[in-house]
């Protein structure tokens, strides 16, 4: 469901020469078809839409015991049909928030060329969830709201212990990532 504003571009890569009759050809150009992240803002709702309706039939089809929506949400109305969603699907439903809040830090992490304007106006847009979204603390090394850690004994602990693995496991595989973006 990664595939927003993404599009397919030609860029010219230099390709190295094949070696014929003892000579070493220097390097040419090469045209090739990749994907690059193009924003289009007047797009914003269409693949906000598009990405609901995917992750709907995602839900349906039952095939993961969690589903991950990574999208900025900067307002509750971005993520609260998600949300609802998940809830009559059966799902329990946490949010994580980005660590970092500070705009001048997120313009420094940012991968999708916004400007440190964009970034600014954002920030402005934020609004916090309500009290009845529950946030996970990844701060934590349990990150479950304190709530829900007194029914990890019940049925459903065993769903819940995998998913906090699973959480774990992506919550260090997206810190390698931003670690590896951090500038020095």
């Amino acid at each position: 469901m990664d595939e927003y504003f993404m599009t397919e571009v030609e860029k010219v890569e230099q390709s190295d020469g094949s070696r014929s009759s003892g000579s070493v050809r220097g390097k040419r150009p090469v045209m090739k078809k990749v994907m690059e992240y193009c924003y289009e803002p007047e797009m914003e709702e269409a693949y906000r839409s598009s990405m609901l309706k995917a992750f709907k039939k995602t839900l349906d089809e039952g095939a993961f015991p969690f589903v991950i929506v990574d999208d900025r949400n900067l307002r509750v109305a971005d993520f609260a049909q998600f949300w609802a969603t998940a809830k009559r699907s059966g799902y329990e439903v946490y949010l994580l928030e980005a660590t970092y809040k500070d705009p001048v830090g997120c313009a420094a992490r940012n991968v999708h060329g916004f400007t440190q304007t964009d970034i600014d106006k954002m920030a402005n847009q934020w609004e916090e969830a309500p009290a009845l979204y529950l946030k996970l603390d990844v701060k934590r090394s349990n990150p479950l709201p304190e709530e829900e850690k007194l029914t990890q004994r019940s049925g459903e602990s065993r769903r819940r212990n995998i998913f906090q693995e699973q959480l774990r496991a992506e919550r260090e595989a997206f810190k390698a990532a931003f670690d590896k973006r951090r500038p020095n």
